[in-house]
């Protein structure tokens, strides 16, 4: 019907004629297939043949964009919220000398973004942006190391110049020994074992357990002495707590360094509570308040 020619192949059903060859490979239909020219010439003349009633028919092609354009720099806007514009709550060394956001607010969010919730030992960010203003000496330290983990992020890789700074706290002989100091040693560990520095990452953490054992962060009541009448600020403690107990038995599990520290220690902090509990502040407070 389609005025194509077809031609079948003898039936080698019951074969007896040995003349015919079993290698014979003639096709079951042949047909004219079309060729790549014609292909072309019949979409070209697609693209270029007026339709009838509609004139002229014109085609544009846009040209591609280039990768880098089609990539915009929108991985860095989730940092807006809670975004540090005063240059009183940057850490000592920081400067911030316009409205736009500096490094240091681009390396907390990622910080945020993509450490924070494996890791939830730090206040949540609105909390820790509010601690910044009325507590910001006291956190020097932790924000530098937030700081250094949240590069680590970044599309250009880590700052060596952050890793260093972050480094030298454990070297500093004024250290202070309390629980901001011991959250910065841990997150330090795992920022250092991250990066393949295997052992100076066990001393970091060897370090933030001392402290920790030093000032009492084992007993359940060093959380209520020391968390200001704030829930989420008693919370943050007991999970740094139990963050320097999982991290010491992970270290522990890979490299069978026998070390596990905590394991002997004699302990009675609660466990944390919900994650979104503690991500939301305010159900957090009323939770911990009612119990």
């Amino acid at each position: 019907m389609d005025g194509k020619t077809c031609q079948y192949m003898k039936s080698r059903r019951g074969l007896r004629n040995k003349s015919i060859s079993l290698d014979d490979h003639t096709p079951l239909i042949t047909e004219s297939r079309p060729t790549a020219s014609s292909i072309l010439q019949s979409v070209s003349s697609q693209l270029t043949t007026p339709k009838s009633g509609s004139g002229t028919m014109t085609t544009s092609i846009q040209p591609l964009t280039p990768l880098s354009e089609t990539i915009a720099p929108s991985h860095r806007s989730f940092t807006n919220t809670a975004s540090i514009s005063d240059s009183s709550q940057m850490p000592t060394g920081i400067q911030c000398t316009s409205n736009k956001q500096t490094e240091f607010d681009i390396n907390i969010g990622h910080y945020y973004a993509f450490f924070h919730a494996a890791h939830p030992w730090v206040l949540p960010r609105g909390r820790l942006n509010r601690l910044m203003v009325s507590h910001k000496d006291q956190i020097q330290e932790l924000l530098a190391v937030m700081e250094f983990v949240g590069s680590t992020y970044a599309p250009e890789g880590q700052s060596q110049y952050l890793r260093q700074r972050a480094i030298g706290i454990i070297y500093r002989p004024d250290l202070r020994k309390d629980a901001f100091t011991v959250q910065a040693l841990l997150l330090l560990a795992v920022g250092v074992h991250c990066c393949s520095n295997f052992q100076q990452a066990r001393a970091i953490l060897d370090r933030a357990i001392s402290i920790a054992l030093e000032i009492g962060m084992e007993l359940r009541t060093f959380c209520s002495a020391n968390g200001n009448g704030d829930a989420v600020l008693e919370e943050s403690w007991r999970r740094t707590w139990w963050g320097l107990f999982t991290v010491d038995g992970s270290f522990e599990a890979i490299h069978r360094s026998h070390t596990f520290r905590t394991w002997h220690v004699q302990t009675d902090v609660d466990l944390p509570c919900e994650e979104y509990d503690y991500a939301s502040e305010v159900r957090q407070s009323r939770r911990l308040l009612e119990s």
